[in-house]
């Protein structure tokens, strides 16, 4: 099951989304309720972004 998705200023929880997301990718969604643009990572985009940060760390 997917992680549902919320505003980070109100709590409105967003209806789940199975299509539309490219793999590595982040996704700004503005609320409905409350108009609070809210960013979220794909997976693959977070792993790509830790690794990165590893590397970095660890040269």
């Amino acid at each position: 099951m997917r992680e549902m998705r919320s505003c980070e200023a109100c709590g409105h929880r967003f209806e789940p989304r199975w299509r539309g997301w490219n793999a590595v990718d982040v996704r700004y969604e503005r609320c409905p309720e409350c108009g609070h643009e809210n960013g979220y990572e794909s997976d693959l985009y977070r792993w790509l972004r830790r690794r990165k940060e590893r590397k970095m760390s660890g040269a």
